[in-house]
């Protein structure tokens, strides 16, 4: 037992300020890292500088852990507000067009909502800018565009050490997202849709930009290894985060819960694929081994990638993320007009 596991209760409380008497900081009772890491991970900016407020007013450490589990209760409340909806059930909000409505583009699964300005957009159900942390996108010069993720004005005061940590972790994941789409996605920056968004990622067949992990890893790379976040902490912030044009804006949770993002992956890395394979494979009518199951997979999983042929890299890979059978049939009748198309014009 290490020293100092054996203190009783009574030994504790002697530690902890009364009711009414003051103290230096140092002395201030303050809840466990492990809290503070999910407290600046799962809430919302508004609820989050209400926590570190109450954290500043210091208090009992039992008040403390009482208003805390308070302020992580309504942060429940707010991401079912957040949240992101089926598209049967989502009703445009006053004011603002879809992007279908707008553009011509049909875009199924997740949201996409065009207004005025983005200094005029209404406070929703669907989007609050005030709610969450945005990533903006502004076209610059040359026809790019550019990203940025400035903070709430509180994160450049003076926070406790302990949540100070955590908080500088959130900024620099955020700005580095920022980078990242800034340096790889312009066309998607341009246009947020599915097909743009994974354009050039064939050569990652097997690290699927559309799973949380694999995007993750890429921004990770990106910063200092102190300063990296977890797959946990990714998952909590994630329903906290939106991509803000002048135009549209979308929850950044969209690029991998939305069926639409893995399909069209799919069918961006699979071409090439067909395309490079035997002629044979080009006139082909539908699925051959449309009947593969869980073990089938699995043995597929223990060869090498680059020793499979077509249609069962194209299985590997759509079990990679996610997707069923029906998938894969209109992923191969996709990839095969494309590689009908591309022949043509030879």
């Amino acid at each position: 037992m290490n020293q100092g596991q054996g203190r009783s209760s009574d030994q504790r409380q002697e530690k902890t300020p009364k009711k009414g008497q003051t103290g230096d900081r140092a002395q201030r009772p303050s809840p466990d890292r492990h809290r503070v890491q999910k407290a600046v991970f799962s809430l919302a900016p508004p609820l989050l500088k209400n926590y570190a407020e109450l954290w500043e007013d210091g208090g009992e450490t039992n008040d403390f852990a009482v208003a805390a589990e308070e302020l992580e209760d309504n942060a429940i409340d707010l991401d079912t507000d957040m949240a992101v909806v089926d598209e049967d059930e989502l009703e445009v909000a006053p004011g603002f067009l879809s992007v279908q409505e707008q553009t011509g583009h049909s875009i199924e699964g997740y949201e996409v909502f065009l207004g005025d300005a983005l200094a005029n957009i209404r406070e929703t159900a669907v989007f609050s800018p005030n709610t969450v942390y945005t990533i903006t996108v502004v076209p610059s010069d040359g026809g790019q565009y550019r990203c940025r993720f400035e903070g709430p004005a509180w994160f450049n005061r003076r926070l406790p050490a302990e949540m100070s940590l955590y908080v500088n972790r959130l900024r620099n994941f955020l700005c580095a997202v920022a980078r990242w789409l800034e340096n790889e996605k312009q066309e998607f920056l341009r246009e947020p849709l599915p097909g743009n968004f994974v354009r050039g990622e064939a050569p990652f067949a097997c690290d699927p930009v559309v799973l949380q992990k694999s995007f993750l890893d890429r921004i990770n790379i990106l910063t200092s290894e102190h300063l990296r976040i977890d797959a946990t902490a990714f998952s909590r912030l994630l329903d906290n985060i939106w991509l803000v044009w002048p135009e549209w804006s979308m929850p950044l949770k969209s690029l991998f819960i939305s069926p639409d993002f893995r399909e069209e992956w799919l069918v961006e890395v699979c071409t090439p694929v067909y395309g490079a394979a035997d002629e044979i494979w080009h006139r082909r009518e539908g699925l051959q081994y449309a009947d593969l199951g869980k073990q089938d997979i699995d043995r597929l999983k223990k060869r090498p990638f680059d020793n499979l042929d077509p249609e069962e890299k194209l299985h590997f890979l759509r079990d990679k993320i996610g997707c069923d059978i029906a998938t894969a049939r209109r992923v191969l009748q996709r990839v095969l007009t494309i590689i009908s198309l591309m022949e043509r014009k030879k």
